[in-house]
């Protein structure tokens, strides 16, 4: 079949070049972090503050954190790196659907192989329809104008309607080879579901997963909502499983990078409920400990517990007020 290499190969490249020029919504879940702590709303009084103080540090770390960076310009926002290359495995899945339904229309179509075009070679076998597909592939090895991407592991892609899908991953590992210069090197394992759909007035990408990035892993339930509106942000609901072994669950978190982490959201503390949470200017040591900025909290009620952090190697300054912060 001469159309196969071609086929195959066009998606590839497609998204090669879509690296090269860079660098959960409900809370059960099948193969990312899955949170069932207290969801009820929690009294923040004085005897519990420094037990929230505690709990809060380990949830900002597990939504912000990705590794230590001595300035603050290079901090990355750790959903933007796991829902972009969710979005890039998609974009993957995707091409060779639109190559496929130019072949074949929407009808079904026997399995057939591809032979890796690079030196180390691997094969993938592909199958069902465009708007079913699976491919199962073997080291399968690919060079395109912009350097080698080798696919091993199972992936499922489903198509409803023109633009909602759902990706289902199965011991996939991808890795890219960029020529030097070009593009940095990435090595990417995952297991899990990547769902996008449309709504009247948002777009929803989920990433149920455990994913891990050049040596970073990370077990995640996480569904960015993004309204159609233009001009408005993007919000992130979450379950997270931080390195203390606990599991958060973070709703309409909102993040950015300057000066630090900065952002707001509601937190689900396992042992104690609900909180709401603003953080400023949060800076990582480079034990992974918080070595500045601030965190306000609130619940139900005027009260607040606020945490100053001054500088690594200290004790956070832990303070409780139960008619609120004085202005």
């Amino acid at each position: 079949m001469d159309f196969q290499k071609p086929l195959i190969l066009s998606a590839l490249s497609s998204v090669m070049l879509l690296v090269g020029c860079g660098s959960d919504d409900e809370s059960s879940s099948t193969f990312g972090a899955s949170y069932t702590g207290k969801t009820a709303n929690l009294e923040l009084t004085e005897e519990n503050k420094n037990l929230v103080s505690v709990e809060m540090q380990a949830a900002v770390k597990a939504v912000s954190f990705v590794s230590y960076q001595a300035e603050t310009q290079d901090y990355e926002l750790k959903y933007n790196a796991s829902i972009e290359n969710a979005q890039l495995i998609a974009k993957l899945l995707e091409a060779t659907s639109v190559e496929i339904e130019s072949t074949f229309g929407q009808s079904s179509f026997p399995s057939f192989p591809y032979d890796g075009t690079c030196a180390s070679g691997g094969v993938a076998t592909i199958s069902g329809s465009a708007a079913n597909l699976s491919i199962s592939a073997n080291s399968y090895c690919v060079e395109t104008a912009v350097g080698y991407m080798t696919l091993s592991g199972d992936y499922k892609y489903v198509l409803s309607g023109e633009s909602n899908y759902v990706v289902t991953l199965q011991d996939s590992v991808i890795d890219f080879d960029f020529p030097d210069g070009y593009g940095t090197d990435a090595h990417m394992e995952a297991n899990g579901i990547i769902e996008y759909k449309v709504t009247q007035d948002n777009t929803e990408f989920t990433v149920d997963s455990t994913l891990t990035i050049n040596g970073f892993s990370a077990s995640s339930n996480v569904t960015q909502t993004c309204p159609i509106t233009e001009g408005n942000s993007c919000s992130v609901n979450a379950n997270v499983l931080s390195e203390n072994g606990s599991t958060y669950r973070v709703e309409g978190l909102s993040v950015s990078s300057s000066n630090g982490y900065r952002g707001s959201a509601d937190f689900y503390l396992p042992e104690l409920g609900k909180v709401a949470a603003r953080f400023y200017n949060i800076q990582y040591c480079e034990d992974g400990s918080i070595g500045n900025g601030s965190i306000y909290i609130s619940s139900i009620g005027p009260a607040e517990i606020d945490m100053y952090f001054s500088e690594c190697g200290a004790d956070v300054n832990v303070a409780f007020y139960a008619d609120g912060a004085p202005k």
